[in-house]
């Protein structure tokens, strides 16, 4: 658990004792990493061998629901613009036939205590349709309906319900995210994604009136015709909502690999100097507002459900964000979703007619893999210490990987002196204590520890 005393609250002193140009952590391997010839038996044998431990890891799982009414040009996930309802009704007919497909290869007593459904935007769906994929769900896997859960959704203020939320706290939501691109109307042009305060303050004000306490947003800065001003004014108008949580998410303009980012006048991206003036008054403003800061992007207030869970040591960050689910195994489902089993990660088509081709005919849809060797667990423990409990204790590491810490990790070690004679870090004996200074370039901290392959 991070010592909230000893780590602070207070985050604003800025550190500028290194490089912010240098390399900083990924939870996602480039495309140079994974390998096209694991798939089917590979993802198969490596579920196998986490049902038998001793101890089997709990379960979580993603579930993607790629399809959207519009096009919002700023977007980068996998994603799938139609009004076509027959191709939405084939897609969760082949969902329902790959989660029956995949569910027998786990064990029963293995429970999800995590559930997250991305996309897209999963309430494009029908309620009715929702309730389908959650009775199949129900129906092969092991799904407590107590409060020991974290059960998320992503929510677009413009489209859902009043009916949407009433059917997912029935469902057994406990926590929505809203994405919010900005609130304001230059920059909501400028992405194609018209939304008003009222939709917004309407779809938290619903999630609660449904039973669904845990409100998240996500407000993404450094957007096209975005000023320092402007994203100062959207977030303080935004927090007079009380979300629970907030992830501040940088755009990332990469048009040759989201093609829709084309559409987007490069003219109108802030420079990286306004970027970072952004995110530190915007961090200002949430740490003044009485948010804790969890992590690189993401705030929580005292007693919310990410707070809670890093206290209690239960904090996670995957590719999605931070979540209530260490230490458990993940099963992706849907188009392009990402499974983890035992740190080795396994990807599906992110084609939709390949996807659903491979599921038709009884395969598991796996294109490409990755296999974690004993570098990367040891890796990845330190990273989601530190990422999630800002601190590292080493001893535990060594009772882990039996080696010793300090001479498995020299060269880690010696790139975090820069950090530590700066302020940022503290080298004891025994732990690695990110201090609040730090707190600014802890991805870039924690970089210092992951393999360059």
């Amino acid at each position: 658990m991070r010592d909230q005393a000893a780590f602070g609250t207070d985050t604003r002193n800025e550190f500028r004792g290194c490089d912010p140009g240098a390399p900083g952590f990924t939870l996602m391997p480039n495309e140079k990493h994974w390998s096209r010839t694991i798939g089917d038996d590979v993802f198969r044998g490596a579920i196998k061998r986490s049902n038998a431990d001793l101890i089997p890891r709990p379960l979580s799982i993603y579930l993607h629901l790629p399809f959207c009414a519009t096009l919002c040009y700023h977007c980068n996930r996998h994603k799938k613009v139609t009004r076509n309802r027959s191709m939405i009704a084939a897609y969760v007919d082949t969902l329902v036939r790959e989660m029956t497909g995949k569910a027998v290869l786990f064990d029963r007593d293995r429970m999800v205590r995590s559930l997250r459904v991305g996309g897209g935007t999963p309430v494009y769906l029908k309620p009715g349709q929702i309730s389908h994929l959650m009775a199949n769900l129900r129906t092969n896997f092991s799904m407590p309906r107590d409060g020991d859960r974290d059960y998320a959704i992503d929510i677009d203020p413009r489209s859902v319900t009043t009916r949407d939320l009433q059917n997912l706290a029935w469902h057994g939501f406990n926590r929505v995210q809203l994405a919010v691109q900005g609130m304001s109307r230059v920059t909501e042009l400028a992405i194609n994604r018209a939304q008003s305060d009222h939709q917004v303050r309407f779809a938290i004000a619903k999630s609660r009136d449904a039973g669904i306490d845990e409100v998240g947003v996500l407000f993404r800065y450094g957007l096209p015709a975005q000023t320092l001003q402007l994203a100062e004014r959207s977030l303080s108008q935004l927090l007079t909502t009380g979300p629970a949580s907030v992830r501040l998410a940088a755009y990332c303009h990469d048009p040759a690999h989201n093609p829709a980012q084309r559409l987007v006048p490069e003219t109108l991206l802030p420079a990286a100097d306004v970027r970072n003036a952004m995110f530190i008054a915007l961090r200002d403003r949430l740490i003044d507002a009485g948010y804790q800061f969890l992590g690189p992007d993401q705030f929580a207030l005292p007693n919310s459900a990410l707070f809670n869970a890093q206290r209690t040591g239960s904090l996670a960050r995957h590719i999605g964000g931070f979540s209530s689910n260490a230490g458990h195994d993940m099963l992706g489902l849907g188009l392009a979703a990402v499974s983890r089993i035992d740190e080795h990660l396994f990807q599906n088509a992110t084609e939709i007619d390949r996807y659903s081709e491979a599921i038709a005919d009884g395969g598991s849809a796996i294109v490409k893999g990755r296999l974690a060797d004993d570098q990367e667990r040891a890796q990845s423990q330190v990273v989601q210490d530190l990422l999630c409990q800002g601190r590292c204790d080493k001893s535990a590491w060594e009772d882990s990987f039996k080696q010793p810490f300090d001479q498995y990790f020299k060269a880690a070690l010696d790139r975090l002196n820069d950090y530590a004679r700066a302020g940022a870090i503290a080298l004891e004996p025994q732990h690695i204590v990110i201090l609040p200074p730090g707190m600014t370039y802890l991805d870039r901290i924690i970089g210092c520890f992951q393999s360059t392959k």
